[in-house]
């Protein structure tokens, strides 16, 4: 069982904030079984990068009726509780390494809650097997320069 997720934030740097979330809970056939996604109010201690709002598409708008960024990492972390506790062992993400989960770590730590889950989740990035792919099959997978 699997647990799929993508941030959208506000900075390309750790003192951004997470502007909206998704999480996907698929068993081993990628069926999904439950969902978790919504949007935080953006702080009124943030200003977003204006190239964060370029990629992500949202406007200030958008971003004025999410739930407070205290509620979300309680709801975060209750949802990723219980999908471990139906099974799930991996949270994947595309560049998440490098991005999405030092972001999830930061929200949790922010709120005094533990990030890591007693060891029970384990981080995959689908980055590192996209580029595992592409190099050692590159008539197959070709790389466009």
């Amino acid at each position: 069982m699997y647990i799929f997720y993508d941030f959208e934030t506000s900075s390309r740097h750790l003192i951004g904030q997470i502007l909206t979330y998704c999480f996907i809970f698929t068993d081993a056939q990628l069926n999904t079984i439950d969902m978790c996604h919504g949007t935080i109010a953006l702080s009124r201690l943030e200003i977003p990068e204006y190239g964060a709002l370029l990629t992500n598409r949202l406007t200030i708008e958008d971003l004025q009726n999410g739930e407070t960024e205290y509620e979300a990492a309680k709801k975060i972390f209750h949802y990723l509780n219980t999908c471990i506790q139906k099974g799930a062992s991996k949270l994947i993400g595309y560049n998440s390494n490098q991005f999405d989960l030092s972001f999830l770590r930061t929200l949790l730590l922010r709120y005094g809650i533990n990030p890591y889950f007693r060891g029970r989740l384990a981080n995959v990035d689908l980055l590192h097997m996209t580029q595992f792919a592409a190099f050692n099959n590159p008539d197959t997978f070709p790389l466009k320069v």
